[in-house]
């Protein structure tokens, strides 16, 4: 099972059962969280455990970053979507989430944004 392992911003269940796998198999968890009503950045740490309790692995992060979409309308955010498309930064019909995040972080300021992309290069555009 998944056991939370910290900090628990999210409010997520302190167990969440996993299907049992053999060594170097994969399986997908799934764990219903909740998020703040306040803006703000938030966690969630999670470490998987044997059937008996021991932790083993390494310990999971979950962290979101929650913003007041109510100053944003959805105009603001349709002309952001396609400013950034029109300077090639995100290719037409395609939404990504991370960029999804920028806009909402930076209340859909399009400078701010571009900003952001160039200064961390490493990131998925």
């Amino acid at each position: 099972f998944l056991r939370v392992d910290g900090a628990n911003d999210l409010s997520a269940p302190l167990t969440t059962p996993v299907t049992s796998i053999a060594p170097q198999e994969e399986t997908d968890v799934s764990v219903n969280m909740v998020v703040p009503t306040s803006a703000g950045r938030y966690q969630s740490y999670f470490k998987l455990c044997s059937p008996t309790g021991k932790k083993f692995g390494q310990r999971m992060r979950c962290q979101i970053l929650a913003v007041d979409t109510k100053s944003i309308s959805p105009e603001q955010m349709d002309k952001a979507w396609e400013s950034l498309e029109a300077m090639g930064l995100v290719k037409h019909s395609q939404r990504p989430n991370h960029i999804s995040v920028l806009l909402m972080k930076y209340n859909c300021d399009v400078t701010k944004i571009v900003r952001h992309l160039v200064s961390h290069p490493q990131e998925e555009h």
